[in-house]
């Protein structure tokens, strides 16, 4: 994952929050994620920028399981939707809504900014970030749920 070079491109005024494991590497050093994971506005502008900022990474995608990409055309009439990516850069999953926190509008509530590579961006917060990992039930995601607890408790007063 190139994940400078992918938020190094990221157009002006794009509304995403980031999720899922880059927010985990921001709080347990020692996790690897090998994609990079955004709950997005899902209105036709920011689309269209979220289309603008992906096509240089000449995105397909993955729906045959993992490492089996299918081809598809990503362009200004490609449709709002949740996807899974495989880019030029990287794995991207694009998605509407967060497991245990809602869709955009909830995920900005529950986000702290971030600097990474320089840029701004939201980011889930801590408890967010609990919840959707909880939510999703996945055993990756269930296996860092200690340490962010442990974590969370360590900020708390």
């Amino acid at each position: 994952m190139r994940l400078q070079t992918l938020i190094q491109a990221l157009p002006n005024a794009t509304e995403i929050v980031i999720i899922g494991g880059t927010v985990v590497e921001q709080y347990v050093p020692s996790y690897q994620t090998n994609d990079f994971d955004v709950c997005y506005n899902d209105t036709p502008a920011n689309w269209q920028r979220i289309i603008q900022w992906l096509d240089a990474f000449r995105p397909v995608e993955l729906r045959a399981g993992p490492g089996l990409t299918v081809p598809f055309p990503w362009d200004h009439h490609t449709p709002m939707a949740d996807y899974t990516l495989a880019t030029a850069v990287g794995d991207v999953d694009l998605l509407r809504t967060v497991q245990g926190v809602g869709g955009f509008q909830q995920a900005l509530t529950h986000s702290i900014q971030a600097t990474l590579f320089g840029r701004q961006i939201p980011m889930l917060d801590l408890p967010a970030l609990i919840a959707s990992k909880r939510s999703a039930g996945r055993q990756k995601d269930l296996a860092v749920l200690p340490d962010l607890e442990r974590i969370n408790q360590q900020r708390q007063p």
